[in-house]
């Protein structure tokens, strides 16, 4: 599940769709490794963490 606007798109912070942010030289820091590790134990996590906010015309992503 994604939230789209015109300009903005939220996306939930998965194994895959924190690449685009590692592609796009983001500091993972703690909260990212964390956040994953508990979603590998816990998938119903999905939607309640991290997640990419990406701009539609810029293309670049900041996890929030």
């Amino acid at each position: 599940m994604e939230l789209e606007t015109e300009r903005l798109k939220v996306i939930p912070c998965t194994e895959e769709t924190v690449e685009i942010a590692i592609n796009q030289k983001y500091d993972r820091g703690p909260q990212i490794s964390t956040h994953l590790k508990k979603l590998n134990e816990d998938p119903s996590l999905l939607y309640w963490g991290r997640g990419l906010l990406s701009g539609n015309q810029t293309g670049l992503s900041l996890v929030i």
